[in-house]
């Protein structure tokens, strides 16, 4: 009899604490406030951190479907002081004198189509039209685009922000994407605000980069 007592103790406890295990991981799941995912979704055959060596990246202005964001919270300036803290091996640019030239030779609604152009995707036409190319002079070229942004009210009563960054990078001396991949982010974070998820979401994508190495860069190595 008192051996069964102290086994049906045992299994009691056993019981209780996978119960206390399984409630505190389901607690610690809800509480959660904030995801970020990464994900690369093409890179050129043979590109790496030594094609990087001694390049310089230009960044463009945040693009979404509206065009480019020119808020003060989204100044490539901003981005770039951010980028630099986690990734200081690259050498990153503002884009402001390559779009000033390209505005001013070529007029706005150029400059417009664009950037319609790299946030849809237009391959070929961006592809042929050596002006792009010309104008950046070289080294390569970030867009940053953001393909979806929405703030819901979620049961709780705190604001759900979900975004979708994709980073692109182009080699400016043939025209073609050769690194490309996106971050998805989630926050419920009261303390957060648009910027600070965007901020987030760009450092992160400038952190899965190759790492730059040594080399002669643009694949002479």
């Amino acid at each position: 009899m008192t051996a069964r007592i102290h086994d049906h103790a045992l299994r009691s406890l056993k019981s209780g604490v996978v119960l206390l295990a399984l409630f505190s991981a389901g607690f610690i799941g809800c509480s959660s406030t904030e995801r970020l995912s990464v994900k690369q979704v093409y890179v050129k055959k043979q590109f790496s951190g030594r094609d990087l060596s001694g390049q310089t990246i230009f960044l463009t202005p945040l693009i979404s479907g509206r065009g480019a964001e020119t808020g003060d919270q989204f100044k490539p300036s901003v981005l770039i002081g951010e980028i630099n803290k986690a990734r200081p091996d690259l050498l990153l640019q503002r884009p402001d004198a390559f779009l000033k030239r390209y505005e001013s030779r070529y007029g706005c609604d150029a400059l417009d189509t664009l950037y319609r152009n790299f946030f849809y995707g237009a391959i070929v036409a961006l592809q042929t039209d050596g002006r792009v190319w010309k104008e950046v002079g070289g080294g390569y070229l970030m867009v940053l685009k953001l393909t979806f942004g929405l703030k819901t009210k979620s049961l709780d009563d705190r604001t759900l922000r979900q975004m979708r960054l994709e980073g692109e990078l182009w080699d400016c001396d043939s025209g073609e994407v050769v690194w490309r991949s996106v971050v998805d982010s989630r926050s419920k974070s009261i303390m957060e605000t648009d910027k600070d998820i965007l901020l987030k979401a760009v450092v992160k994508l400038f952190s899965v980069m190759p790492p730059v190495l040594e080399g002669y860069g643009k694949g002479l190595w």
